[in-house]
């Protein structure tokens, strides 16, 4: 597969949502009805219905999908999404540009700042890391940002065009990655561990593959089982690994993918499908994909909120609900 040929699709959330993607043909104008629309407000909830979106009573917050999105008071936010289909504009976060996980709730980065939220209180930060580098700080966004379970975190930046890759320390001294991908096609990146970080990188012959870059011996390793993957997600306990290529979902144990063993087929992936967040639940045994339909004209509409639950034997399609919002940063799934 080229790159060329998956580029735009793979960073079209980004584009959507003003993070400086160059991909002009799609536009913000999906088919179902906008956030704005639905006028939300922070603490609100919507369910979804046959028609639309309908008030609801807010529930007690159990194990949630958190999206960085927009419609939330007429920007960006964080919505909170619960099974089956209760959808609450959780808390506008103006500037913010990436979100990611922790033990007990999300990271989220808005400029060269990173709040720690809880998952049961998104309006407050918990902790603030201020982030420094030696240097002359990029001015590429942070795209992608993931906590070890020590406490550094994983960045990915971006300008639509190029990624850089950075680890910062707890104390927000921000160290540039090498080696590092020399082309993305998709910034992302994830931590294994505390030393080892998940992340794309293409090969010689223009193919997307997950690779490993380990920050302690200074090396990178691609994983050859599966090409053409254009996004992945990790589950929280770092054990199971979900990627996603131009016409299927994979799934299987992070060490699987490491050591060579060919991945699991969970889904099918329409060809003009965008993903605009994969995530998976604590113990890998749920998947949520967050996605939209390219129609012939370039537009994006019909996005969906698609769970899949494994059983023990097998994978099944858990919920399908349409999402209030015309483009989204990322997703999490917090407890």
């Amino acid at each position: 597969m080229r790159m060329g040929a998956r580029l735009v699709p793979a960073l079209a959330a980004l584009a959507l949502f003003g993070a400086g993607c160059n991909s002009a043909s799609v536009s913000q104008s999906p088919s179902f009805p906008t956030a704005s629309s639905v006028g939300p407000v922070p603490g609100r909830t919507l369910s979804a219905t046959t028609s639309g979106y309908r008030s609801a009573e807010p529930t007690a917050f159990s194990a949630s999908l958190i999206i960085m999105a927009d419609g939330v008071q007429g920007g960006s936010g964080l919505w909170r999404f619960q099974r089956p289909a209760k959808w609450t504009a959780a808390v506008p976060t103006p500037g913010a540009t990436a979100v990611g996980r922790t033990g007990d709730g999300v990271v989220v980065v808005a400029g060269k700042s990173v709040e720690m939220r809880s998952g049961s209180d998104l309006m407050h930060a918990t902790a603030t890391i201020n982030l420094h580098w030696s240097g002359v700080a990029p001015a590429a966004p942070i795209v992608s940002v993931d906590r070890a379970p020590g406490g550094k975190l994983a960045l990915a930046l971006s300008d639509g065009t190029s990624a850089t890759y950075a680890v910062a320390s707890a104390d927000g001294a921000v160290t540039a990655l090498a080696p590092a991908p020399a082309q993305s096609f998709t910034p992302l990146v994830a931590c294994l561990d505390d030393t080892r970080l998940l992340v794309l990188s293409t090969d010689n012959l223009q193919v997307s593959r997950l690779a490993v870059i380990d920050t302690a011996a200074g090396t990178i390793a691609p994983i050859k089982t599966i090409g053409g993957i254009s996004s992945f997600a990790l589950s929280a306990d770092r054990t199971t690994l979900v990627a996603a290529t131009a016409g299927d979902l994979f799934v299987a144990a992070v060490s699987d993918w490491i050591g060579g063993v060919q991945p699991r087929r969970l889904a099918g992936v329409g060809s003009a499908t965008v993903i605009w967040g994969l995530a998976l639940d604590n113990d890998g045994t749920g998947v949520a994909m967050l996605s939209g339909t390219v129609a012939e004209d370039g537009r994006v509409g019909d996005v969906h909120e698609i769970g899949y639950e494994n059983d023990g034997s097998s994978w099944s399609k858990s919920f399908d609900v349409p999402a209030p919002m015309t483009g989204a940063r990322g997703q999490v799934w917090v407890p």
